[in-house]
């Protein structure tokens, strides 16, 4: 269901100590990735992310839910 995945939203972005997932949906599974496809993070059920200890430039951030998945971009500053 494609309208239930835009209700997922990341903020702040760009971030530079955590990233707030808020989503109507139940999140079950977060994977971040570098541009190089290289995973940095994953994270079960979660709505916080700590991204303190990644370097600094664009990742993408694959969230699950129990409807679908959804990619974003991220900054990490």
């Amino acid at each position: 269901n494609i309208e239930s995945l835009e209700t997922v939203s990341i903020y702040p972005n760009p971030a530079t100590t955590t990233i707030n997932i808020s989503s109507s949906q139940q999140i079950s599974l977060i994977e971040l990735y570098d541009l190089t496809g290289k995973r940095g993070l994953l994270k079960r059920e979660a709505n916080l992310i700590d991204v303190s200890t990644l370097s600094p430039g664009l990742y993408l951030m694959t969230i699950q839910t129990n409807t679908g998945q959804v990619t974003k971009k991220i900054w990490v500053k």
